[in-house]
């Protein structure tokens, strides 16, 4: 049974990993849109 409960533990933290990865990914993702966002407000501004 150890080398079960091992396999489970190990599952468990690659798993938390791959969710905090994600959720990493996720909020990046949402700060350079609000950035590319600024950037194209600037730039129409700038034309206008």
């Amino acid at each position: 049974m150890t080398n079960a409960n091992f396999l489970f533990g190990a599952y468990g933290v690659v798993a938390a990993i791959h969710v905090v990865y994600l959720l990493t990914l996720r909020s990046r993702g949402r700060q350079l849109k609000e950035e590319l966002d600024r950037l194209r407000e600037r730039a129409a501004r700038k034309k206008a």
